[in-house]
């Protein structure tokens, strides 16, 4: 199978890429600019093409038969044309124009745990717009809305794991926003990535929405504790910062580089990131065969191969 991936630089891009090409799969990487070429395996066909060049995407791509939309932000850069509206809805309905053109069938998207529960963030909202594409598209397509996500290998690009390390490593405490009891449910890259290609050949999965999480739903204090102690810096102190006045310094900064949280991630932290039903959770894993794996191992191999 013929298989598109735009986003395929990224951080899970990287799992997504092996899995296709371990599965035999010919793959065409979409990659914004030459730079990211570093990132790809020398098998994939590589195609250097920007969501927003609507007008050019259908010339520059050849025929494939299905599509795994990878692109997500996690906050939005208004001054180089990068947003939410534009990546994860925008770029999705104009894709799918380009994948009718080509005569593709197939379509996976990765959307977020989240979507749809009635929290309105920037993120959220445009996440749940590009699901609308995906099923009014006509396409046979499944939908993938994992939790954070980790890897247990170290990877250099912007990740969850990665990011929250630096914040231990250069601050004297732990800084945790509220009291830090809210839970998210750390899902191992290789599995999220696994499923995602395996489903390309599973029509039991054509026109469903996968939650994804992994074994432990952790509260985020704990999930500091667990990076913290991979680093050696289990002795630093946690420290609560309380929402209100970051959700205030937000409003006036989330739109520039130097600030490190936005409006929207506080939002979507406070209200918490787990699959709430348990049987959308068994759904997965039996579908997929998927032996989850455990935060901490994952964490701890991470650092371990940094070195």
């Amino acid at each position: 199978m013929k298989v598109l991936v735009p986003g395929i630089s990224g951080f899970v891009g990287k799992a997504v890429q092996n899995e296709l090409l371990s599965a035999g799969h010919e793959v065409i990487g979409m990659i914004r600019s030459e730079k990211d070429r570093r990132w790809l395996d020398p098998k994939i066909t590589v195609v250097i093409g920007d969501l927003t060049e609507t007008a050019t995407l259908a010339d520059k791509l050849p025929d494939f038969d299905a599509c795994i939309y990878l692109p997500g932000l996690l906050r939005e850069f208004p001054q180089k044309g990068i947003s939410f509206q534009r990546v994860h809805a925008d770029g999705v309905r104009d894709l799918i124009d380009v994948a009718r053109e080509k005569s593709a069938t197939r379509w996976v998207q990765m959307s977020a745990l989240g979507v749809g529960r009635g929290v309105s963030t920037g993120y959220y909202d445009t996440k749940l717009q590009g699901e609308t594409h995906v099923k009014a598209s006509g396409l046979n397509w499944t939908i993938f809305r994992p939790s954070v996500v980790f890897s247990e290998q170290y990877d250099p690009r912007p990740n969850f794991v990665s990011e929250l390390g630096n914040v231990i490593r250069q601050s004297p405490v732990i800084p945790v926003f509220g009291d830090g009891k809210y839970r998210l449910q750390p899902v191992s890259l290789d599995v999220l990535a696994r499923a995602m290609v395996a489903s390309l050949t599973m029509p039991a999965t054509y026109g469903k929405t996968f939650e994804v999480g992994g074994p432990e739903k952790l509260a985020y204090r704990d999930i500091l504790r667990i990076i913290a102690a991979a680093q050696g810096m289990s002795k630093k102190p946690i420290v609560s910062l309380p929402f209100g006045p970051f959700k205030f310094l937000a409003s006036l900064f989330d739109k520039y580089p130097f600030f490190p949280v936005t409006q929207g991630q506080l939002a979507m932290l406070e209200n918490e990131n787990v699959v709430e039903d348990p049987s959308l959770d068994r759904d997965f894993e039996q579908t997929f065969s998927s032996e989850r794996k455990l935060f901490t191992d994952g964490v701890r191999g991470f650092f371990a191969s940094k070195k």
